[in-house]
């Protein structure tokens, strides 16, 4: 009859892609711990990556290597009775079963696989603890989204597959694995699907967009039996909908992403749900005092923030990243997409929570404006960290109507906007709430609206565009005539002078310069001064009047 069983792995019926990394790491920690847990989001490959390590793993085990899918089992009886089952073993009378469990796999050199545990922690756990004190040959690994807490255990976090550079070429889309797992399962649809110059850039959104996430990966590229790649990412505001389709013979909570979500969302208690829901609302992550500022609602204390954090953290909601001496927590997009719609269906209203959101990014930008020329540096730097929940903020001012607090916005930002490079998104701020500030009229604050179309002015004088800077500069000096400004009337003056200088119109300039040192000069204002004077110092350097 042959050498019997050793192990009941499925054959894998796709093709496993990359993790070659992850996979020796994982099979190193087995080597010296006796129970290894895998943790991650539905989603994220845990159960093929522990499939692959204990394929692997075979010729190690005398007594096999066995499968135990504690996913279809709803109580804490049934794992034991699943491992019986698999094992062959039966129940002694007088026996408890895991008692005879324990006993049969005393002597033996055995590696058991646990995929599935979370819902089962607690029977998952009590069961791995006394396997492993009374069976010293027994190793485990498990997948779960939560740890086990047995003594002595070892997680080990799943990774998403290696993305592509932003902008990659063909052959860059190629190396990473995100990619190569879109490319083999679209071969699936279409049997001729190869990367191209022509879909490269596509490719590559659909890879950063979906985290690198096997399971969305793979339901993407199911997609292309109706839509073309460029129609998926054109699809991926709304993944939860365009991700629907993992095929028949997938296990329920993974024939569509929703499913697999709503498997794990199942688990959390309702504080957790509500703070999941609530960290929705950012975008590109946040640090705990945003956290706690922005989130801390009914229904959550600022104090809960960090053990609800840290259960989300535990349960795979949320990922933990560290920067320099900062934590940072991001959802997956996907994840965030999915807590963003229970926020807004099931949970909280979110217009107050943008509203918070906005607020307390506005105070970081005026923080930064206000900060001294020793600090600005770190500060552009937080800035930048903080990008996408800035555009957020904007986003949600924008949409809510909160004319003053965008004007407010740009005259905090139009410097960060220049300094980092962003001055094209800056301009596309501007022109958006320029026409809803002048539409307000008298009802906006006169110093306000000054600055504003100072900030306006800077951001198209420094993108070049002349035409634009000039018009505001000149509106600038109406509104400053208007609200009798002396100060504001000599900022403009002096920036018209600027463009005039830029342009190619010395004299223009000089005599613009001259007019804003006069106005200058007559409030005292020594900066001012001195900013004038080293513009016609220029104007005189142009003109070779050396002395």
């Amino acid at each position: 009859l042959g050498r019997p069983p050793v192990h009941n792995l499925p054959a894998a019926l796709t093709r496993f892609i990359g993790r070659a990394s992850e996979c020796a790491s994982v099979t190193a920690v087995l080597g010296t711990r006796r129970v290894v847990t895998l943790l991650g989001a539905g989603g994220c490959g845990k159960t093929r990556l522990a499939l692959a390590v204990a394929a692997d793993q075979i010729p190690h085990y005398a007594d096999g290597v066995w499968l135990i899918d504690c996913a279809p089992l709803t109580k804490g009886a049934q794992v034991v009775q699943a491992i019986a089952s698999t094992l062959g073993l039966r129940e002694v009378g007088g026996q408890s079963l895991p008692h005879t469990v324990t006993a049969a796999l005393r002597p033996r050199q055995m590696l058991l696989v646990l995929d599935n545990c979370e819902h089962l922690l607690i029977p998952c756990a009590e069961l791995v603890a006394a396997l492993l004190a009374g069976c010293p040959h027994l190793r485990i690994l498990a997948t779960s989204r939560v740890a086990l807490g047995v003594p002595g255990e070892a997680t080990w976090r799943v990774p998403s597959l290696t993305l592509p550079p932003a902008h990659a070429t063909p052959t860059e889309l190629a190396a990473s694995e995100a990619a190569q797992l879109f490319v083999d399962r679209a071969c699936w649809r279409q049997p001729d699907f190869a990367l191209s110059a022509e879909n490269a850039g596509a490719v590559a959104t659909i890879c950063h967009r979906l985290d690198g996430m096997p399971l969305a990966l793979e339901l993407a590229a199911a997609r292309l039996n109706v839509l073309s790649v460029g129609e998926i990412v054109a699809h991926l505001d709304d993944a939860l909908r365009l991700l629907t389709d993992g095929g028949r013979m997938a296990i329920p909570r993974q024939q569509t992403l929703r499913a697999t979500l709503d498997w794990s969302y199942g688990f959390l208690a309702a504080p957790a749900r509500r703070l999941l829901g609530r960290l929705a609302i950012f975008a590109g992550g946040c640090d705990l005092s945003a956290t706690e500022a922005i989130c801390a609602d009914t229904g959550i204390a600022p104090r809960d923030i960090l053990s609800l954090l840290a259960q989300l953290i535990d349960q795979s909601w949320v990922l933990v990243e560290v920067q320099g001496r900062n934590a940072r927590y991001r959802l997956l997009e996907t994840v965030r997409q999915y807590a963003f719609e229970r926020l807004t269906t099931h949970m909280d209203a979110d217009a107050p929570l943008a509203q918070r959101h906005a607020a307390y990014y506005l105070a970081q930008a005026e923080q930064a404006w206000l900060a001294p020329g020793t600090e600005q540096a770190a500060w552009l730097a937080r800035l930048e960290t903080e990008h996408d929940n800035l555009r957020a903020a904007l986003r949600y001012t924008l949409d809510g109507g909160e004319v003053v607090q965008g004007l407010r916005f740009i005259r905090n930002l139009w410097r960060f906007w220049y300094a980092r490079g962003h001055l094209s998104e800056g301009a596309a701020w501007c022109a958006a709430f320029l026409p809803l500030g002048r539409s307000m009229g008298a009802g906006l604050p006169p110093a306000l609206w000054l600055a504003t179309l100072f900030s306006a002015g800077r951001i198209a004088y420094f993108r070049g565009d002349y035409d634009t800077a000039a018009a505001l500069f000149t509106e600038m000096r109406r509104a400053a005539d208007a609200a009798n400004d002396a100060a504001q009337r000599a900022s403009a003056l002096t920036q018209l002078g600027n463009v005039a200088l830029y342009t190619g119109d010395i004299s223009e300039a000089q005599g613009l310069y001259a007019e804003g040192l006069a106005l200058r000069r007559a409030l005292v204002d020594g900066r001012g001064v001195g900013s004038s004077l080293g513009n016609l110092g220029w104007v005189a350097l142009l003109l070779n009047h050396f002395a």
